[in-house]
């Protein structure tokens, strides 16, 4: 990756925040009790804790910068179509990013046959929450207004969510399906 800043010193401080957030990433503290020192997160690891949203608020807080250096890296990086996810990925883990709208098209074709196998009115949903999803990343998805947009509202929304179980377990397959497309 190269990255373009202004002068040296911002270069050098610039490169140093990349490092460090890709390495506080793939290393977290320990949260069982009695443990001690840091583990090193596997790529499924990271994704489980990135679906769950204060797993995911505790690990950006460990990065540099109380969390706002992945929005840094992102910006200068000209990666404002990709969600974080894709960013902190590529940082700490090399795997290639996709943009929002890539990452969404790629649920679709990969989980083609269980969408296919869900009602058709909760595939509705779920194919508008990805529609969501690649317009504004995670963040929509977890928007508790979601529900009300017109697209998902027109789907038929969560009830159709509560055809197959409980809603937020079946958004939770849904991000775990998405960031593993």
């Amino acid at each position: 990756m190269i990255v373009r800043a202004i002068n040296t010193g911002a270069e050098k401080k610039t490169r140093r925040l990349i490092s460090n957030a890709g390495s506080n990433l793939v290393r977290g503290a320990s949260t069982s009790p009695g443990s001690q020192g840091n583990h090193l997160f596997s790529l499924d690891v990271f994704r489980s804790r990135w679906i769950s949203p204060p797993e995911r608020r505790e690990l950006l807080g460990r990065l540099p910068d109380a969390g706002r250096s992945p929005l840094v890296v992102r910006t200068l990086q000209d990666m404002n179509d990709y969600d974080l996810y894709d960013v902190l990925a590529d940082l700490g883990y090399g795997l290639a990013p996709r943009t929002r709208a890539e990452r969404a098209e790629a649920f679709m074709y990969k989980h083609e046959s269980w969408l296919a196998s869900l009602p058709v009115n909760t595939t509705a949903t779920l194919k508008a929450l990805t529609a969501q999803f690649a317009r504004g990343g995670t963040e929509s998805l977890e928007n508790p207004q979601i529900f009300q947009t017109p697209e998902i509202v027109r789907a038929g929304g969560l009830a159709t969510l509560r055809a197959i179980g409980r809603p937020a377990d079946v958004l939770r397959e849904t991000k775990e399906r998405m960031f593993a497309a």
